[in-house]
């Protein structure tokens, strides 16, 4: 393996180490919102894990915000009954 070779993969191995964090900040942040009763939007969940809202609307990602955002309304539903 030449130089840029190993310098290319440790960079794409950096980026991937990246990504995965940012992800698992974002669901956590999704959960944490869920928790504390607050909305769970994907303005809210940029801010509150510290990532821009790109990657909130990203496959695999988007599936976990709907999903939430779906049991918070209808616990808002539940609540006005």
């Amino acid at each position: 393996m030449t130089t840029t070779t190993a310098r290319t993969s440790a960079l794409r191995a950096a980026r991937a180490k990246d990504s995965q964090d940012k992800r698992r900040r974002v669901l956590a942040a999704v959960q944490a919102l869920e928790n504390a009763g607050a909305p769970v939007t994907a303005a809210a969940v940029a801010t509150a894990a510290g990532v821009s809202t790109w990657l909130v609307y990203a496959d695999g990602i988007r599936e976990h915000l709907r999903s939430e955002e779906h049991t918070s309304e209808l616990q808002s539903l539940r609540q006005l009954v």
